[in-house]
């Protein structure tokens, strides 16, 4: 089989990036001929919580290396491992993930054919692991789709958290663009130019990954915050899919509600998204629900995002049709 190096970006997270090296090393002790010519590149992206400590201190077969660089976001880190990579393939796993046995496997099998080639695999929620219901649903939907037909020829489907491709392939379109800063899309704008190389996308319902997320809030307010920044971003680089994030109609109704307050600063609508948080938990715990005030925390963030790059694309973002609100 291919070389392969295992690409990893950490950042603050000593306990899930030490959970993935030693789960990935106990898979090579148990598994040796899989993981012949396989070692990994771990970049911390400005981590200063022990991180780099705690990885000097695991020993194992794999070969690992270790970049500390200043913090620099999501597609630098990666974009460094890309640098580091010494094996003819590269597989990116976030730090929160650890892959089940056989799932390298499938991702090197993949590419035995051809270089043109990217395979994606799930990332489903690890056994214990607390998440709401709707995003549960989300990722099952997310994943039915990925696995419909051969290939995946939308860009949207197409996430580098659980991905393996060639990594001169990668190389060759530059990789990631590091004006994405953040939390948000750069996996998006990497499918399209992949797509547009003509780069076949499949999806393996079998080369899982545990996913170990847990509920935060306040962090899920502010990655919706920089997703909203980076919408902007990305539409700038591309504008041939504004349509894609700027909607012809409100798509929820928070949404409208965000809209119909003409609402425009960042920092009131980010105090509209903390009181709707409030306003969830104490919902929530008195009458065991509170969707709707959630997810209207959640938009407001995203809305705050769009506003702090460009206040006059909110309406747009928000879904107001072009003819007025109805």
């Amino acid at each position: 089989m291919r070389s392969l190096t295992i690409a990893i970006a950490s950042y603050e997270r000593k306990d899930d990036v030490t959970r993935l090296v030693r789960g990935l090393q106990d898979l090579a002790d148990h598994s040796p001929a899989s993981w012949e010519g396989v070692d990994i590149v771990v970049v911390l992206d400005g981590s200063t919580d022990g991180s780099a400590e705690a990885l000097a201190d695991l020993q194992g077969t794999l070969p690992l290396s270790t970049i500390w660089q200043e913090n620099a976001g999501l597609s630098a880190a990666r974009n460094a491992g890309l640098r580091a990579a010494t094996g003819e393939l590269i597989w990116f796993l976030d730090d929160d993930l650890l892959p089940l046995p056989g799932t390298i496997e499938r991702h090197r099998r993949a590419h035995e054919v051809r270089d043109e080639v990217m395979l994606l695999g799930p990332c489903n929620v690890a056994p214990g692991i607390e998440l709401y219901k709707a995003a549960r649903d989300f990722w099952n939907e997310h994943n039915a789709l990925r696995a419909e037909g051969d290939r995946i020829e939308r860009f949207d489907l197409i996430a580098v958290a659980n991905a393996s491709l060639s990594t001169n392939l990668l190389r060759s379109i530059g990789g990631f663009d590091e004006r994405f800063v953040g939390y948000g899309l750069e996996d998006f704008e990497l499918a399209l130019r992949l797509l547009e190389a003509g780069t076949i996308v499949k999806f393996d319902a079998d080369a899982v990954c545990w996913h170990y997320t847990a509920l935060n809030e306040r962090l899920e307010r502010l990655r919706r915050r920089e997703t909203g920044r980076n919408t902007v971003r990305f539409i700038d680089i591309h504008p041939e899919i504004t349509e894609h994030y700027f909607p012809s109609d409100y798509p929820s109704r928070s949404m409208q509600i965000l809209d119909r307050t003409r609402l425009h600063s960042p920092r009131l609508l980010m105090m509209v998204s903390e009181l709707s948080a409030f306003a969830t938990a104490v919902t929530t715990r008195l009458v065991g629900r509170g969707y709707l005030l959630r997810v209207l925390s959640l938009d407001a963030s995203y809305a705050a995002g769009i506003a702090d790059m460009d206040r006059s694309l909110l309406h747009r973002a928000l879904g107001r049709p072009q003819q007025g609100v109805r």
